[in-house]
């Protein structure tokens, strides 16, 4: 079932769980997840693991030069998702946005224009660190009644009331 899926959509690395989920059968994102996760299968079929969840521009920056090399025009959503970088451009969405990333890695931005205040001026807005990510998972895991504008101010550097 997964060879044949794989086999039918070509992907240049192993697909993420949500990729299954929307393309799969029922049911085999939740069997790859139960039976060792996508790095666990993507070593067995002897194919590039998805990137893993957390999103600095280091590797966001990594991840488009792998998707866009050669090009010289920013990829459409669609060639994003054959490559089985639809995270990637999650990531550039909440964050910089494409017009922003098009321009660092030299590709044309003609169509693209920026979405958000915050891309005009160069500040990020939306990507975590990975040591914001781990605090948020942490605090998420550990609420100790903590509400969530104070798990997002941890998040972000506002220490929660009673946490290290």
């Amino acid at each position: 079932m997964l060879r044949n899926l794989l086999r039918d959509h070509h992907p240049a690395r192993f697909p993420t769980l949500a990729w299954l989920r929307r393309n799969g059968p029922p049911g085999l994102a939740a069997a790859v997840q139960r039976s060792g996760g996508t790095a666990h299968w993507a070593g067995m079929l002897r194919m590039p693991a998805p990137p893993p969840a957390v999103w600095t521009d280091e590797r966001i920056e990594a991840e488009l030069r792998r998707v866009c090399a050669g090009a010289t025009r920013w990829p459409s959503k669609a060639e994003f998702e054959h490559a089985g970088a639809l995270g990637v451009l999650g990531a550039i969405y909440r964050g910089h946005g494409t017009h922003w990333w098009a321009q660092r890695i030299g590709l044309q931005a003609d169509g693209l224009r920026p979405r958000r205040k915050h891309e005009a001026s160069g500040r990020s807005a939306g990507v975590m660190t990975p040591q914001q990510t781990t605090l948020r998972t942490t605090c998420h895991n550990d609420r100790a009644g903590a509400s969530d504008a104070a798990l997002k101010n941890a998040a972000y550097g506002n220490p929660i009331a009673g946490h290290p």
